[in-house]
């Protein structure tokens, strides 16, 4: 009989080798293979092939390290100087390798960037017209680039980013504003019980969420001990039949949570270079335990 826990060996070690191979010249990877570098492939990758026995990951740190600017932000990739919210992956991997100059560069970004939903026109509108405002101000998250609202998923990973910069770095802000970001994920939970990309109604009426906003939600809420309920809808949510990324961010997310998570079947490899590392990072004995 098959464990919760199986994983099938042949599928994993050919989307280790895809990973391998199509690796850029400059270190990073596109989001299908011969594209240019982007620095979320390259994170995901090099968090999963870290102490694969090769210098892949150590590569990919430092590409990625030559496109975080003096203030903490980073550059998406080479071709693109505007900052978003991927500043918080590179500080993620960061942590894997000890870097404590970058980690707390990238902390002093984080920290200092809110979403328009955090700051002061907000708050004036949320006082003269409660029902009109969806959002409540007091939560800090993150946008996806600045000058926006907060935004499920870049709230997740600087969640996990701050979490994690907290073993190294010493900052009396990172737990007050990881509490504050986790406070506005559960404010923003459907009724349904999972999450939208970035809230839960609209002109007043309730929205639907969707498995992969869910999951990240559930990356974002690691440590807490009153996500039960959102933990078993997940589940759900993972018995169900999602596509490939949900699939993927879902096991990430209830691995995190101490579930187990029964693997698919044997699958073939595809083309998209974000999915295989994900499913890497999840399998049993994926690096997923970094995020933790």
């Amino acid at each position: 009989m098959e464990s919760a826990d199986s994983f099938d060996v042949d599928s994993l070690r050919a989307r280790v080798d895809f990973l391998r191979q199509t690796q850029n010249v400059d270190g990073g990877w596109g989001y299908f293979p011969g594209r240019q570098s982007w620095l979320e492939p390259t994170a995901w990758a090099a968090l999963a092939l870290h102490s694969q026995g090769d210098t892949s990951s150590t590569k990919a740190w430092r590409l990625i390290k030559t496109w975080q600017q003096a203030d903490g932000s980073c550059r998406p990739c080479a071709a693109v100087a505007l900052p978003n919210w991927t500043a918080a992956l590179a500080i993620t991997l960061g942590t894997i390798y000890r870097d404590e100059t970058a980690v707390q560069r990238g902390v002093d970004y984080l920290l200092n960037l809110l979403g328009e939903d955090s700051k002061m026109l907000f708050r004036i509108a949320k006082f003269l017209s409660p029902g009109s405002v969806d959002r409540e101000p007091k939560f800090q998250g993150w946008p996806w680039k600045p000058g926006c609202t907060s935004w499920i998923e870049p709230t997740a990973h600087s969640i996990t980013a701050l979490r994690l910069a907290g073993k190294m770095v010493r900052d009396t802000g990172i737990e007050t504003r990881a509490r504050s970001a986790q406070s506005m994920i559960l404010h923003m939970r459907c009724k349904d019980g999972g999450w939208n990309y970035g809230a839960n109604v609209a002109l007043g009426t309730p929205l639907e969420s969707f498995p992969e906003t869910t999951a990240l939600a559930l990356v974002g809420l690691v440590g807490r001990n009153d996500v039960g309920d959102a933990v078993r809808y997940t589940e759900g949510l993972r018995a169900a039949n999602q596509s490939p990324l949900a699939t993927a961010w879902l096991t990430i997310a209830l691995r995190l949570h101490g579930k187990p998570v029964r693997s698919d079947e044997k699958t073939m490899v595809g083309q998209d270079t974000l999915l295989t590392a994900l499913e890497v990072l999840g399998s049993p004995e994926g690096n997923w335990r970094l995020l933790a």
